[in-house]
């Protein structure tokens, strides 16, 4: 894991995460209704996640694969 990622608090994430989906509502989450913000605790994230991660940008690959590693870490 990078250290910026290793230094996220789970707000932090959560901008990350939001911002990340609405950068790629349009392209790889196209299926998306939109439901607002979404938590990293929330399931839903990770199959959101998996989605860009398949379809994104190759910059929204790699920051899904952060949050994604930071939600194995982090998340029970």
């Amino acid at each position: 894991m990078n250290q910026a990622a290793e230094s996220l608090t789970e707000a932090k994430a959560d901008q990350l995460l939001n911002g990340l989906i609405r950068s790629q509502s349009a392209s790889s989450l196209w299926f998306m209704r939109n439901s607002g913000r979404l938590s990293v605790r929330d399931p839903s994230a990770g199959v959101l996640l998996q989605a860009i991660i398949r379809h994104g940008t190759r910059d929204a690959w790699q920051q899904a694969k952060a949050l994604q590693e930071w939600r194995c870490q982090h998340i029970k």
